[in-house]
């Protein structure tokens, strides 16, 4: 069954995004994944809500798929 990995980033320095965005597109593949949504800026339609700088949804084949994608040391 599929297996969604959600996640909200709040940046606070800026200094290792670049490297780390240019690489993350690998890892995530290599453990059978692929984003749905990624990006910065989101926007609140309704409610009083803190929002994140970041968010981002990536699609696994499986939990084992998306547990060992977030427990690799890669990620």
């Amino acid at each position: 069954m599929t297996a969604f990995v959600i996640g909200q980033m709040q940046i606070h320095t800026r200094d290792w995004m670049e490297e780390y965005f240019s690489k993350i597109p690998e890892v995530v593949a290599l453990h059978r994944g692929q984003f749905l949504v990624r990006g910065g800026d989101p926007e609140s339609l309704e409610g009083d809500n803190t929002l994140p700088d970041a968010a981002f949804i990536i699609e696994f084949p499986n939990r084992d798929f998306a547990k060992d994608f977030w427990k690799s040391k890669e990620f």
